[in-house]
């Protein structure tokens, strides 16, 4: 678990990378080969990872006194648009294979794969996050799914994809002020 959150922290996600660079600075003995910490890593509980990120996300929250947060929504795409009919990772139903497959905006392209919805400290640390088919329902309605345990006078920023007059007030409710940019 140490590996995979280092690979995280400082090399974009690379294991072997990282896995390089602690052997060769001697901070792990007799590493393992890349396909052998893929198998451990995957055969991990997944229970133990929700925890782990669990106690991160409250040490976050702990240490980010000045309570402002952004929500906002990144694409995850598994493969290129011409390889989607031969894509094995997710159903290839039809009515399946269409929730898998949405427009990226800011590349002006389409995309198979999980839209990331992700919920951030000022300082750019997460706090909250889930994953959700690329094509899924609006970003309003996966929003309003995540568990927001946030502090009392906490304000969250999003984009325009996140208006939900109904929410806002019940977020103001519990003392959390939902500024989303408005549409003309």
């Amino acid at each position: 678990m140490c590996s995979a959150l280092i690979a995280a922290a400082f090399f974009s996600g690379n294991i072997e990378a990282t896995r390089s660079f602690l052997d060769e600075y001697g901070y792990i003995n007799k590493t393992i080969s890349k396909s052998r910490f893929d198998r451990r890593l995957h055969a991990m509980n997944p229970h133990l990872w929700r925890a782990l990120l669990d106690l991160l996300e409250e040490a976050f929250k702990q240490s980010h006194p000045d309570q402002t947060y952004m929500m906002d929504s990144l694409p995850i795409p598994v493969c290129d648009n011409i390889r989607i009919k031969r894509s094995r990772i997710y159903p290839r139903a039809r009515s399946m294979g269409r929730l898998f497959a949405a427009t990226w905006r800011a590349n002006d392209a389409y995309f198979y794969g999980l839209r990331l919805y992700l919920l951030i400290t000022g300082t750019v640390e997460p706090v909250e996050f889930t994953l959700a088919a690329a094509s899924h329902e609006a970003d309003v309605k996966v929003f309003g799914e995540l568990d927001l345990d946030l502090p009392e006078g906490a304000t969250i920023h999003a984009d325009k994809g996140y208006i939900d007059y109904q929410y806002e007030a019940l977020l103001e409710g519990v003392g959390v002020k939902l500024l989303s940019q408005r549409k003309k």
